[in-house]
């Protein structure tokens, strides 16, 4: 979101909560009050700001990425932003896995919807292969592994945020 938006002003993540309505477990009734509230924040603004910059701008300042620690007695509210391989106590208590394409090299933004490939090389393998297993992989990339480092091949590019979720054509991106 960052690479492609320039930033993350439209993004909130919580990890964690008491995910109902009931008093004691309304976590998610308060994130939707908070959208609401940032959602009316945005149709009242009469700026002349970008929507982009509208929206970040009318984010309520109490919505923010956080997650909950569970561990003791108390639950407590963390506010931090979670990241892939962090460092902070909500990576920790909430840690992300990499997915198969990451472990085979490709970038987090997972941008890349068809990879160039390229020959096998034994020296991308930190582990050493017996002449049977790389024989094995040989035959099961025969026509290679992605070139990650490439880019796309598919041609395929990123058209925008959606400005609309639709079915409403108002702001709708083409």
């Amino acid at each position: 979101m960052r690479r492609a938006n320039g930033g993350i002003g439209n993004h909130v993540m919580q990890v964690g909560g008491q995910w109902g309505f009931e008093p004691g477990r309304d976590d998610l009734a308060e994130l939707f009050r908070q959208m609401d509230a940032w959602i009316l924040r945005i149709q009242s603004d009469t700026s002349s700001l970008t929507p982009r910059q509208v929206v970040a701008a009318n984010r309520p300042v109490g919505l923010t990425d956080a997650c909950w620690d569970a561990t003791g007695l108390d639950r407590v509210k963390i506010e931090e932003e979670l990241s892939y391989g962090g460092d902070g106590r909500c990576d920790e208590l909430y840690p992300a896995y990499p997915t198969p394409r990451h472990v085979a090299g490709a970038p987090l933004a997972n941008d890349i919807v068809s990879c160039h490939l390229r020959p096998l090389n034994r020296d991308d393998y930190r582990q050493p292969f017996i002449e049977r297993e790389w024989a094995e992989l040989q035959v099961v990339f025969a026509n290679g592994v992605c070139d990650w480092d490439r880019g796309d091949a598919s041609g395929a590019q990123h058209q925008g945020s959606w400005l609309s979720f639709g079915p409403s054509p108002v702001n709708r991106v083409n």
